[in-house]
């Protein structure tokens, strides 16, 4: 009865991932619209007032913080996930190494693209790991491949 109820938390979990991964998408279009000075978003919403009162250095600044927030609560999130789903310590070391690769990743990429001024086109690409560790992606695979795994191992014995 409690695996059952683990793994409709952890399906439940994924659900909150796509949520979150929504809401982080809306919010940064925001952002970074407040921090353009933009009028017009692609969320096609109202830049909210709150962001209209901080500096441009204020804005930078959480953006950073949001970015480092939301990226420990994808791991957090994913790591319960593998956890609860597969009760497998393995995996759950896997998880929180990949995303700790990852966010090394995009702390390096980040460094260089702040050293070097990148043109966009190149950035852009520099921000990838970034942009991964705080999308549903990672536990999307992760789940896909270590679900493989278990099946496979369940066949052979």
């Amino acid at each position: 009865m409690q695996a059952k109820v683990e793994k409709i938390a952890a399906v439940l979990l994924i659900l909150t991932i796509f949520f979150l991964s929504y809401a982080r998408d809306t919010s940064f279009i925001l952002l970074n619209a407040a921090i353009s000075n933009e009028q017009f978003n692609y969320a096609n919403t109202e830049i909210p007032e709150f962001f209209k009162q901080l500096s441009f250095a204020q804005l930078k600044q959480l953006k950073w913080l949001m970015s480092i927030g939301l990226a420990g609560i994808f791991m957090v999130i994913t790591t319960a996930i593998i956890h609860l789903y597969f009760h497998n310590k393995q995996f759950t070391k896997l998880t929180v190494m990949l995303y700790l690769i990852f966010g090394c990743s995009a702390l390096f990429t980040e460094y260089i693209n702040y050293l070097f001024k990148l043109p966009t086109r190149f950035s852009n690409i520099l921000h990838f790991p970034q942009t991964l560790i705080e999308s549903p992606l990672v536990v999307l695979i992760l789940f896909s491949g270590l679900f493989f795994i278990e099946t496979l191992k369940s066949k052979t014995r």
